[in-house]
């Protein structure tokens, strides 16, 4: 019972918090700072067959591509990919209409370790 998950967000602390919360939690979690950077891993690990599980975007990355640009990309590489929006602004577009862009739902920012296990466990078929 546990998912692999891809973490694309801009803030280090949450990146070095969200992996200790989850790896207790039985998950495997790789936490990366910009959006590339989650394009090269999700493409590595799909093509040595060990495919996320689940990926969360947060929306905004200065200087460089957040969740939505993202997200096309990781749907060409995986038509399957599940993605959720991690973000704190409801009023985006993006957020409001989510399944528009290609993501399967949202984890609104902020957020606790309940309502993070409880998404994954919603979104990951076997979590």
């Amino acid at each position: 019972m546990s998912a692999k998950i891809l973490l694309l967000d801009d803030e280090e602390p949450i990146r070095n918090i969200m992996p200790l919360l989850l790896n207790k939690a039985g998950h495997t979690v790789i936490a990366v700072a910009d959006g590339e950077e989650a394009i090269t891993e999700y493409k590595k690990h799909f093509q040595t067959g060990q495919k996320f599980d689940l990926v969360l975007l947060d929306l905004t990355i200065p200087n460089g591509k957040g969740g939505k640009e993202v997200i096309p990309d990781l749907l060409a590489i995986d038509p399957d990919c599940v993605a959720v929006v991690a973000s704190g602004d409801d009023t985006n577009p993006a957020v409001k209409e989510y399944e528009k862009f290609g993501f399967k739902g949202v984890l609104l920012k902020p957020f606790n370790r309940a309502t993070l296990l409880s998404a994954i466990e919603k979104y990951c078929a076997h979590a």
